[in-house]
């Protein structure tokens, strides 16, 4: 929970404004896929002790990269940063609140022109639109007000100059980021779930040829307290141009970031783009104790998020040097309960005998079907072939090895597992 308790005294009673007090923010142009620092100023004709505001932009025009406070800020409290200091950032934008001296020893002085914050804005949309940088009480939970503490006086509703940027350059390259949805099995009895799930990227720019792309960053946020993530590797298309120079991962309480630099080499291009390219497999794991004894399932929303992390990290690709335009569709993890089956139990009568390898032969050579995969997959190896049906028969009539567990009594699996629709000789 932010700790805003002295803001929140401070600025309990508000008046209007009084006297002169302004904040106001840079505008201008910006080609799509670059970056510019835009300045938050300060006017005021009084001493301040404490401040509060959010700045606003268009999420689908805008992003921000980082979020800076000048030296001139941090050098406030005679020299010294600020008692009480917060920035936010969240995908519509971001938030700050001060308080000088807890104590009343220092002030932000009467003037003119204050630059006290700097965002580094990315522009994401395409030449020709124009976004929107205003400030805003909306931002943060609860919101951070738009309000400014004269020295011994009452909170001020200062006035606001909001600005634009004009979205400018060449028709960008676009892409299409999807975290891909996935589904696992879990064991109720001890609740343990492992989730892999892909996430890709698809070029949508005919009018421009096709390139490579050398780096990419992404960052989702999910899990509700269910699952984390436990580690990311490289994807296929990233692969078949080697290993990358650089794979960074950072994983969150909330979610994950990836930041990767590709090795480009000869045929990188026509291996990249402009196919669906499979840019990383990020690894789930449940919490513990979270899935136990749930016999119901639960399916899990995971968003492109930047602020997952500090500075934020919108998502991102490079593509021969120039940032391509990005759009992102959230993915979704579905988590099941497996059902209880017996191994080697192929035709679900409640035992094993002869009858359950012809099953398995049945539903690879005549179409029969199999309403539980785990069950004919007797030498658990995570596939159904003849080497199961003949597992069966060795058992039973060779002398071999029985099938894995659960065989002898009703279970689940202990691996990954096939799955297990229906197997009605087991409760």
């Amino acid at each position: 929970m932010r700790i805003l308790t002295l803001v929140v005294v401070l600025i309990g009673l508000t008046s209007e404004v009084q006297g002169q007090k302004t904040l106001t923010i840079d505008g201008g142009a910006l080609p799509s896929g670059d970056t510019t620092t835009v300045g938050v100023h300060i006017e005021t004709d009084e001493s301040l002790a404490a401040w509060s505001f959010g700045v606003c932009h268009d999420e689908g025009l805008l992003a921000v990269e980082d979020l800076i406070e000048t030296p001139d800020l941090l050098s406030l409290l005679q020299g010294a940063p600020p008692d009480f200091h917060v920035v936010e950032a969240h995908p519509q934008g971001w938030a700050c609140a001060v308080v000088v001296c807890l104590v009343g020893c220092a002030t932000l002085p009467s003037g003119s022109d204050h630059l006290l914050y700097q965002g580094e804005y990315r522009a994401i949309g395409v030449p020709g639109e124009i976004a929107t940088l205003e400030f805003c009480g909306t931002i943060g939970e609860p919101p951070f007000s738009v309000v400014m503490v004269p020295a011994g006086g009452l909170s001020t509703i200062p006035d606001t100059v909001g600005s634009t940027i004009e979205i400018t350059g060449p028709d960008p390259r676009l892409f299409e980021l999807t975290a891909q949805p996935a589904t696992a099995l879990y064991d109720p009895g001890n609740g343990i779930a492992e989730i892999a799930q892909q996430v890709t990227a698809v070029e949508v720019t005919p009018s421009l040829p096709p390139a490579p792309i050398t780096s990419f960053t992404l960052a989702l946020r999910g899990g509700d307290n269910f699952v984390l993530p436990t580690g990311v590797e490289a994807g296929s298309a990233i692969l078949v141009a080697g290993p990358p120079d650089l794979l960074t991962i950072e994983m969150t309480p909330v979610g994950v970031v990836v930041e990767a630099v590709i090795a480009t080499g000869a045929g990188i291009d026509e291996v990249l783009l402009p196919r669906e390219n499979h840019l990383v497999t990020i690894h789930w794991a449940s919490i513990a104790n979270t899935l136990m004894f749930n016999f119901i399932g639960l399916s899990l929303p995971m968003e492109w998020d930047g602020t997952v992390t500090f500075p934020p990290a919108p998502p991102r690709i490079d593509v021969a040097g120039e940032f391509a335009i990005c759009t992102t569709t959230d993915g979704l993890l579905t988590l099941l309960p497996q059902e209880t089956f017996k191994r080697g139990d192929v035709n679900d009568d409640g035992g094993v005998d002869i009858a359950d390898p012809l099953s398995v032969l049945s539903h690879l050579f005549a179409g029969g079907s199999l309403s539980c995969l785990d069950a004919a997959d007797a030498n658990d190896d995570e596939t159904i072939d003849i080497a199961d049906g003949i597992a069966l028969l060795g058992w039973l009539f060779s002398g071999h090895s029985p099938p894995l567990p659960p065989f002898s009594s009703c279970g689940f699996d202990q691996g990954t597992g096939l799955g297990c629709a229906i197997h009605n000789s087991c409760p």
